[in-house]
């Protein structure tokens, strides 16, 4: 019976070669959409999933409002909001910091990224300045090494994979110096790759805020108002993520008078959950509108 029925399907496309061409070219182009669309929306559900502990773990997001111009939200926050957040926030187990770092000495280039080099290797990179601690609010998984003591000396850097392939021209390049912006730091932790768009880490490179040339140590106007740093927030298990939030309008207020403002201070401070950041709508209007097209 199917032998026939492939005959009799077989000798009408023959027939009808146009009409048969047309309807597999849009069977080919459906089933490819169907896959694409499939992969995009997987890969945003599975956005920062590879963190162990991803759903207790949030970043400090910013909401600045602009008299005539509306509020604005974004994933920064002051260097100094991590400080308050280990403070007062209940239900706290750890609070990590991450800054860009920049080439001071290439603010005509492009100042978001840093120079390496190891040998005759060199390149630029997007590098984070890390708190020693980030192992303990941002578990990445390591290849080789200690990520939970690899910043803690002011000379320590983690690598990728790629990158340590890269400059080093292997994988394992725990113990090795490279130049960062021409200070010798040693790579203490080879992490793995980051996934591809499934994390908001711009860099899987860290170098330790400990270094005396980082941008922690800079010293900032107490008064200033410098929202460069993202903070990140991992709640003890079985914290409620609601008490949590509802303690940010204190906090607000402490930075408020810290920084010399008023009653009507226009920032507050807002928890949002690591696996769904890509899908915040209030950092990224229209993003679930986008995701429901791709969908279709």
């Amino acid at each position: 019976m199917i032998r026939h029925i492939v005959i009799a399907a077989w000798r009408n496309m023959a027939a009808n070669k146009l009409i048969s061409a047309i309807a597999i070219l849009g069977l080919a182009v459906g089933i490819a959409v169907a896959l694409l669309a499939t992969l995009v929306i997987r890969s945003q559900f599975d956005f920062n999933r590879f963190i162990p502990g991803h759903e207790r773990t949030y970043e400090v997001t910013s909401v600045m409002t602009v008299p005539g111009r509306g509020t604005f939200h974004n994933e920064v926050t002051t260097a100094d909001t991590g400080a308050l957040l280990a403070l007062n926030l209940p239900g706290v187990e750890s609070v990590t910091r991450l800054m860009i770092a920049r080439d001071r000495a290439a603010r005509m280039l492009d100042n978001e990224t840093v120079s390496l080099q190891h040998g005759m290797v060199s390149g630029r990179e997007t590098l984070y300045w890390a708190e020693p601690n980030l192992a303990s609010v941002l578990p990445l998984p390591v290849f080789r090494g200690d990520l939970k003591t690899a910043l803690a000396r002011p000379d320590g850097v983690v690598l990728t994979r790629a990158v340590a392939r890269k400059y080093f021209g292997h994988d394992d390049a725990v113990g090795e110096q490279i130049l960062l912006n021409r200070h010798p730091m040693t790579v203490r932790a080879v992490i793995e790759d980051l996934p591809a768009h499934q994390t908001n880490m711009e860099s899987g490179l860290f170098a330790s805020g400990l270094a005396s040339f980082s941008g922690f140590a800079e010293k900032l106007d107490p008064a200033s108002f410098n929202t460069n740093t993202h903070t990140y927030v991992r709640l003890k298990p079985g914290a409620s993520h609601m008490a949590a939030e509802s303690a940010l309008p204190d906090i607000v207020e402490r930075l408020a008078r810290r920084l010399g403002g008023g009653e009507h201070f226009p920032y507050a401070l807002s928890l949002a959950p690591i696996a769904s950041l890509n899908l915040d709508s209030e950092l990224h209007p229209g993003v679930r509108a986008r995701l429901a097209v791709e969908g279709l």
